[in-house]
This record gives C-alpha cells, structure tokens and sequence, in this order.
C-alpha cells in the first residue's frame, strides 16, 4: 500500500515524464499465432535517485538508455501488467494530464485474463480498437484541447 503522497508524487512525475502505450506483437508465423497486446508505463528521467525511488516504491524495473554524447545520462523506469493496474487505480484521483490515456489502460486491463489462443476473436478486436485509440492520444500535434482556465 502507497501513502497518498507518494501516490501525488507518482502521479506528478508520470504526468510529466511518463508514457504509457499498448503495444502490439504481431504474428511472427513460428511461436506467435495470434497478435498480442501488452501494456507498458516508462517514466525517463536523468535523475538516478528518482528512477530509485519509483523502483522501490512501485516494485518496477528499470533500463539504461544509451548515453548521447553531451547529454546526461536517461534512466528508465518500466512498469508491466498487475502492477500498473494497481498504481493507476490508486493514484487515479492525483493524474491531471493523462487520464485519457489511462482510461484506455484501464479498459485494456479489464480485458486481461486468459491469453494466447484462450482470446476471443471480440476481445482481441477490442483490444486492437484500444491499441489504436491508445497510438491516437499518444500522437504528438494538437489534438489535446487548451484549459479553459487559461488565456
């Protein structure tokens, strides 16, 4: 269980610096049979003590980008499956900028059970439809409408 500030702080920080997507592996015709969706949070940062912090506060995983030269070094921390359920529905009240984006996320998982060849045919059409209103709403432009609070 997470305080409410750490569940603030967390969405905060994702609102900020976070992405979350659904993505797709499609038919690869030797193992995979069906496509396959997955669900994936990435908070980058190049403050290791805050990578740090999400790690033993959330219990997620972490990379290490490659380092660019004249750039400072980019960790990333990585959230998968019952995990991200439980962070999202517990800082939910907290996010202010992505909670269209965590709509989705949260339809993707009620969709979440059996896998592989158990999919229905409906339930992979939905999560196909997710994936693509997920790819919509993560597509850089001006699709996100101004505050009516702000000039």
């Amino acid at each position: 269980n997470w305080t409410i500030e750490q569940l603030c702080y967390f969405a905060g920080i994702f609102d900020g610096e976070g992405h979350l997507s659904i993505e797709k592996q499609s038919i690869n015709g030797k193992t995979r049979k069906k496509d396959y969706y997955t669900l994936r949070i990435v908070i980058a940062n190049t403050n290791l003590e805050l990578i740090q912090w999400l790690i033993q506060t959330f219990n997620g995983n972490f990379t290490i980008s490659k380092k660019i030269e004249g750039h400072k070094q980019v960790y990333k921390f990585v959230l998968f499956g019952n995990k991200i359920e439980a962070v999202l529905k517990a800082a939910y009240p907290y996010f202010i900028v992505k909670k269209p984006i965590i709509d989705i996320a949260l339809k993707f998982r009620q969709t979440v059970g059996k896998t592989g060849s158990d999919v229905s045919e409906e339930t992979m059409a939905y999560r196909c439809q997710l994936y693509f209103e997920a790819k919509r709403i993560n597509k850089p432009g001006d699709h996100i409408h101004p505050s009516p609070l702000l000039p």
